[in-house]
């Protein structure tokens, strides 16, 4: 393609009336090559309604936003308090040239959100095929953020990727420290973060913050509520680990002193310190990844013994039939999500879990008592 022809293009799909490209077929990263390449892929989007602005019904890549942490604000459920919290956010203009029907993008922030779409819709359509429901109305992800308060809640300013339950959205930002494969262009990652809105949706049936506005003075709150944030962890890294068919899916983008710790291949078990809910602790705060190291070794271990559809399925309805629990009681112990996932699995299934899940959860096996034949 002549180089006038491509800078018209350019031109033209960043202009605001859009452009389109049949299929909707976009040139992604999509994986790391044995050798350390990444490759790339030529995937249809089936979700993705408009290219330029990187928006469908899956998700809304927004830019600009300024995003306030401060504990103070007002908090609510299903995104409620979002125009609240979220100032400045406008549309994405993203840069790319149609190549032989083909969307490329022209510039590497285009390249991060066609990827990044690309691994939420993935994601978002996998889990919600599991029977995880998720609002029709697509979730905004806040691309290049600025966080006020970042730092004071010891929320990084760079290098990180999450789903904000305050807002219901998703940040994306900046990779200035670690120099592998971006968060935003690891499925992966992205799957990780897909499962936290999840846990919200299903686990506390979107009800968080007002479960923590009734039960905030309860003796034991807050150690059932960092028991439940490990566990949460833990899931998101096993969906992460099934999507991707990869329990080592975190090394593409981080160093091995931090995904080794999470590598979902090792085998894990609950550490006696753990159970109170107070440990580990990393800088003064609850460290809720080593004991959601613990939760998804157990998980992949078992789906590898019976099947990743069948496990993933039943940590679904373990979600679900744990939901009254957490929003009503406020209460969790290690062990009360895999007694769920235990009977939600086929009866044939079920006794194998329970040792396997007895043999991890050591310290708490007791809870598998009253499902376990």
């Amino acid at each position: 393609m002549a180089s006038a022809t491509r800078a018209l293009l350019v031109a033209l799909c960043v202009s605001p009336t859009g452009c389109q490209a049949p299929g909707n077929v976009i040139r992604i990263i999509d994986a790391v090559n044995p050798d350390g390449s990444i490759a790339l892929a030529d995937v249809v989007l089936t979700t993705l309604g408009d290219v330029a602005a990187v928006e469908g019904s899956v998700a809304t890549f927004l830019g600009g936003a300024v995003i306030s942490l401060d504990s103070a604000a007002p908090i609510a459920d299903r995104g409620e308090a979002r125009d609240d919290l979220v100032e400045n956010a406008g549309t994405v203009r993203a840069r790319f040239v149609v190549d032989d029907g083909v969307v490329v993008a022209a510039d590497f922030d285009s390249l991060l959100m066609f990827s990044a779409y690309a691994h939420f819709e993935r994601a978002t359509l996998h889990l919600g095929g599991l029977g995880a429901t998720l609002p029709a109305s697509p979730v905004p992800v806040y691309f290049n953020p600025t966080l006020q308060n970042g730092p004071q809640l010891t929320f990084p300013k760079s290098d990180n990727a999450a789903f904000f339950a305050m807002t219901d959205a998703f940040v994306l930002l900046p990779m200035r420290i670690l120099q592998e494969i971006p968060f935003a262009m690891n499925t992966g990652v992205v799957a990780h973060e897909v499962s936290h809105r999840v846990f919200y949706y299903v686990g506390w049936n979107g009800g968080l913050f007002a479960a923590i506005a009734a039960h905030q003075y309860d003796a034991g709150a807050q150690q059932s509520f960092n028991r439940v944030k490990a566990t949460d962890e833990g899931v998101a890294d096993f969906f992460a680990a099934a999507i991707t068919a990869d329990p080592a899916f975190l090394a593409k983008s981080t160093p091995g002193s931090i995904s080794d710790a999470r590598d979902l291949s090792v085998t894990r078990v609950l550490d006696p310190r753990f159970i109170a809910g107070l440990e580990p602790q990393q800088d003064g705060q609850y460290d809720p990844y080593g004991p959601g190291a613990v939760v998804a070794a157990a998980l992949w271990r078992l789906a590898q013994d019976h099947g990743v559809d069948t496990v993933e399925a039943a940590v679904i309805d373990g979600l679900r039939a744990l939901s009254s629990q957490l929003v009503q009681s406020f209460t969790y112990q290690f062990g009360d999500l895999e007694r769920e996932v235990a009977r939600a699995l086929p009866a044939a299934d079920c006794a194998a879990a329970c040792a396997l899940f007895a043999e991890r959860y050591l310290p708490v096996a007791g809870a598998f008592t009253g499902v376990c034949p």
